[in-house]
């Protein structure tokens, strides 16, 4: 089953006793869920059309149907003639074709649906290519009354970044971009256009530049701090980002936390298996000194120690 937003149009759906072919689906969204589809329907029986209203999330019965390799060959007003490659012809009424008459063109290879023995729609490969050959002037932003505007211009614009000659040809044929008398204008433009580039990155150098200084900051406010415990006695551990180790030289962590809440200082949480080390965040360099100074008073002095690394 399928709900009703997900039906598509060439898709046959049973509605009461009759299966249905849609050949239109129209979603309006809601609010609180109240989003629904409006399909055009037409039966293959008794051949009436209909409109129904579901709401999105309506299930539905999807009638499997029967497909076959074919190739399109030609119109026979209402009806769309495929053959296959023994040379069966089917037809397909135009009323069922969709989306697909937007792409249909002579030889080119379908799928033909099939409802109980009857060809009832056409399904067009997922992808096809086509060829722009003709914008409005409006689409192509180079309208003689601005971008936008209605009116086709009949002479080139010297700052174009892409120059055509329009003296004879509104559709815009020739490219002069290699045209060595526009060497000049070409460099222009490049200087330009590296310019706007420049000018586009420069916020982006002012970020980069800021986050290279809040880097410094920390990492001489972490060196400072650790050199500091070190000369106090307390070994600590290198770290290459905001926050490293020390140790507490046989105490447990747990209670040490308590102590410097007890002064204001919040600390790290227990960080194991390293019990009986401290997890230092580092913060502002008044911050660290704060800190500094309420482990002195925690722990005291030995004999200086050496950062870890060096042993």
């Amino acid at each position: 089953m399928k709900t009703a937003q997900e039906i598509r149009v060439g898709n046959v759906i049973m509605q009461g006793k009759d299966p249905m072919v849609v050949l239109r689906t129209e979603y309006s969204r809601g609010g609180r869920g109240s989003s629904t589809v409006r399909m055009k329907l037409k039966s293959l029986i008794a051949n009436f059309g209909t409109e129904v209203v579901f709401r999105a999330d309506d299930k539905m019965d999807q009638v499997i149907l029967d497909k076959k390799e074919c190739t399109y060959s030609y119109f026979a007003d209402p009806m769309y003639v495929c053959m296959d490659s023994e040379y069966n012809q089917y037809e397909v009424e135009a009323s069922n074709m969709g989306d697909a008459l937007n792409y249909l063109e002579d030889g080119m290879s379908c799928e033909v649906v099939f409802y109980d023995g009857k060809a009832i729609s056409i399904e067009l490969p997922t992808t096809v290519v086509r060829e722009i050959t003709w914008t409005e002037p409006g689409v192509r932003h180079l309208a003689a009354n601005g971008p936008g505007g209605e009116a086709y211009r009949t002479t080139p614009l010297d700052d174009q970044w892409e120059l055509y000659d329009l003296t004879a040809d509104p559709i815009e044929a020739v490219n002069r971009w290699t045209d060595p008398d526009l060497h000049d204008l070409r460099q222009h433009l490049r200087m330009q256009l590296k310019q706007v580039r420049a000018d586009q990155l420069s916020p982006w150098k002012a970020v980069a530049a800021g986050q290279a200084q809040i880097k410094k900051t920390i990492i001489d406010t972490r060196n400072k701090t650790q050199r500091a415990l070190e000369a106090h006695g307390y070994p600590t551990i290198p770290s290459q980002a905001n926050f490293f180790m020390v140790s507490l030289e046989g105490r447990t962590v747990q209670p040490v936390i308590t102590e410097f809440r007890d002064k204001g200082i919040l600390v790290g949480r227990p960080f194991p298996p390293m019990v009986n080390h401290l997890r230092v965040s580092v913060g502002t360099a008044d911050d660290m000194d704060k800190f500094v100074a309420a482990f002195k008073e925690i722990f005291p002095k030995k004999a200086a120690a050496t950062n870890m690394a060096r042993g």
